[in-house]
């Protein structure tokens, strides 16, 4: 290296310094993008944390990708298990989509309703909602409003609502015919099979 390129001691302490400097600023700048992740990551895993939890979120999903193959037009069966558990391939000769979801709240079935409806089209709507509501003390009208539309036939809501909503009303079983105080006993599924055919065929 010839004498012009050399660089003398100041130059090389200054040079020196100033490579230095560059690696403390790099380092300065991953350790604030470090920390800004830290950050969003934990406000991320906060926010996930306390946002209410829905255990029936995948049930609700499982039930929307089962009627991705039925057919249209039939009978769609929406509510509780008291309706997941009323076994009924067919009602007046039209196919049934039971969806039906064991242990659900009415607020918890309402997000599918109108989905379903819209993906169906069925030419009866059947609800058997509202059990768990009544079970935990906890208001359901308004959340089988959102589930059943004008012509619906719903079962267990008061004469005065069923008007009220334009909804073809379906009496519960009697105590007698429940096997828990919940759900039908073998007699009273049969029974309310014959109340739905009765109620459905006969229009």
């Amino acid at each position: 290296m010839d004498s012009a390129a050399r660089l003398t001691p100041d130059q090389c302490l200054c040079h020196t310094a100033q490579m230095e400097q560059g690696v403390m600023w790099r380092a300065a700048v991953l350790v604030i993008i470090f920390i800004i992740g830290i950050g969003a990551g934990v406000s991320l895993g906060y926010a996930r944390w306390h946002e209410p939890f829905d255990r029936y979120a995948n049930a609700r999903r499982i039930v929307m990708h089962r009627a991705d193959d039925f057919p249209t037009g039939g009978v769609l069966l929406i509510g509780d298990s008291t309706a997941e558990r009323l076994h009924l391939p067919e009602l007046c000769g039209a196919p049934v989509f039971n969806a039906g979801i064991s242990g659900a709240r009415a607020d918890q079935i309402a997000p599918i309703a109108k989905p379903l409806i819209e993906k169906l089209s069925p030419r009866t709507v059947i609800v058997m909602a509202g059990t768990n509501d009544r079970i935990q003390g906890d208001p359901w009208e308004d959340d089988i409003v959102c589930i059943a539309p004008k012509g619906a036939h719903v079962v267990g809501v008061s004469a005065q609502m069923a008007q009220a909503q334009g909804w073809h009303l379906i009496e519960p079983l009697p105590a007698t015919m429940l096997e828990d105080g919940i759900h039908g006993s073998a007699a009273g599924r049969s029974e309310m099979k014959l109340r739905l055919i009765t109620a459905v065929c006969a229009r």
